[in-house]
């Protein structure tokens, strides 16, 4: 009777197993890529946004045509889906490299829990031949339960490996910014909120001015506007200084394969 019961728990671990397994590949044959470009903007006349600098890859879903946050979440809970994910996006990533060997530039989007995995780390180094083509964009929200010692850690090593690293959606009118002033010697740029400029006061206005010119002191950090979604923002950006720019005003989001 013991060994029967033993044998169903058995079973039934396995069974959760399977399901899981199966949720997981469902998951990411609903998903798809997208790609957004940032241009380095010159003036407010359209004729002068210049060059792309690089395209932000976003993920989608094909239910809904957005961000499958939910889906996300859960798959990466675990180490067997964080890896299906990397190898999902390692795929894709390749293909396109090989497909298109110009010199397009593609960043993709990591959460800083990801960051610490042995996943992420096999991923990069799978990706080593693409890595001056391969921007590392980390989430700016950081978990409480993320370790931030392990954290810069894993932060300087991805910095040694010689990957351009972004920090991701920082709202530098914010208190939580201020660690990233010290992370700041182990990545290359910030991509600012845009909602520090559409909520500015006067007074908020000259201390976001002071931010700036103070993040852009430190280590040549590149500043990047995000949610320049009309003329207005745009402008904003570029009385602050910044001229590399992206947002649904300047360019829309696009399948990745579409070149």
């Amino acid at each position: 009777m013991t060994r029967k019961l033993k044998n169903n728990g058995c079973h039934s671990k396995i069974l959760r197993g399977i399901l899981l397994v199966n949720k997981e590949g469902k998951f990411l044959s609903t998903w798809y890529l997208v790609k957004q470009p940032i241009y380095y903007v010159k003036s407010t006349h359209e004729d002068e946004r210049g060059q792309v600098f690089f395209y932000e890859i976003l993920l989608r879903s094909k239910v809904t045509n957005r961000f499958p946050f939910e889906e996300f979440n859960s798959l990466i809970a675990t180490k067997h889906g964080n890896q299906l994910f990397f190898n999902w996006l390692k795929s894709n990533l390749t293909d396109f490299f090989n497909q298109f060997t110009n010199k397009t530039v593609l960043s993709i989007n990591i959460e800083p829990k990801q960051l610490v995995t042995g996943e992420f780390v096999t991923f990069l180094d799978e990706l080593d031949d693409f890595k001056e083509k391969l921007i590392i964009e980390v989430t700016e929200r950081l978990p409480n339960s993320i370790n931030t010692v392990n954290f810069v850690h894993q932060l300087k090593a991805i910095f040694d490996k010689g990957y351009y690293i972004l920090i991701d959606d920082v709202d530098i009118l914010n208190h939580r910014t201020k660690p990233w002033k010290y992370f700041a010697r182990y990545v290359n740029g910030f991509k600012l909120s845009p909602i520090a400029v559409k909520i500015c006061r006067k007074q908020e206005f000259v201390e976001l001015v002071e931010l700036i010119t103070e993040l852009q002191l430190l280590n040549n950090i590149q500043l990047i506007g995000e949610g320049a979604e009309n003329h207005q923002i745009m402008e904003t950006y570029i009385e602050l200084g910044i001229n590399y720019q992206q947002g649904w005003y300047l360019g829309k989001e696009e399948l990745l394969f579409t070149e």
